[in-house]
Formats: C-alpha cells, structure tokens, sequence
C-alpha cells in the first residue's frame, strides 16, 4: 500500500480512482499487485462509451486493492508497442507486473467486474 501511495504522487491522476499511465511511470506502477489498464484513443467510439464504465468500476468499493490506469495510445506509442496494443479499447490485467490477460473491444460493467475477478481472484495462478 505504501508504494500505491508513492506512486499516485507521481502519476496524474484522471479522476480519484484512475492515473494516467506513462512510459516514464510503467515501472514503478508495475509494482503494484494488481493493475487493470486501458487502452484508449480519444476519436474512438468504443473507447469514449466504456471510459465512464472504468471509472465506475475503478470506483467501486469492491475494486480498492487494484490499481486502474490509462493509456491514450496517440500519446504514449512506446507502450503501446511494450505491450503489442494494436486496437483499442484494450483492457490488459497484469498480476505483479506481468499480464496474466487481456481483452480487446468493449465491456459492460458486469463484463468488466467478471473479468477482474476472474483474473485477480486469490486462487488465480495463471500466469502468460
């Protein structure tokens, strides 16, 4: 918990529950145990209807010990290219700094909370 703290220090926050990931913060946002990120562009579609859907779920009371971050992918091409994004929206689940899943296009809320738990859970050894 002291690192999240740390790091949301040095991160630009979107919204109370949401950073915005950058190259030059990867590292030390990897370190957090759990992260969900999305990929987005700001002229896609797709991305600008489930950008509330994130943030509420980022929000939830439920989602606390996970840290959310976004990555407009017209600004930050080198993760992009870091994590082979190459259609948006992308929502990558990473698992002590490594990706254990990833799913590309649109999600409901419930799809989203599914997924999270799905690939956080306590039992999850799934590694990629």
């Amino acid at each position: 918990m002291k690192n999240l703290v740390g790091l949301l220090m040095t991160l630009t926050l979107l919204n109370a529950d949401v950073i915005q990931l950058e190259s030059k913060t990867l590292e030390e946002t990897l370190k957090s145990e759990n992260v969900v990120v999305d990929f987005y562009a700001e002229w896609c579609g797709p991305c600008k209807k489930f950008a509330p859907i994130f943030e509420k779920v980022a929000g939830s009371e439920l989602e606390k010990s996970k840290l959310f971050a976004k990555v407009n992918i017209d600004k930050e091409g080198e993760l992009c290219d870091k994590f082979k994004v190459r259609s948006v929206p992308t929502i990558l689940f990473l698992k002590n700094g490594k990706e254990v899943a990833r799913h590309v296009g649109y999600l409901s809320e419930k799809e989203l909370s599914l997924q999270i738990k799905k690939h956080f859970s306590a039992g999850q050894l799934r590694l990629n």
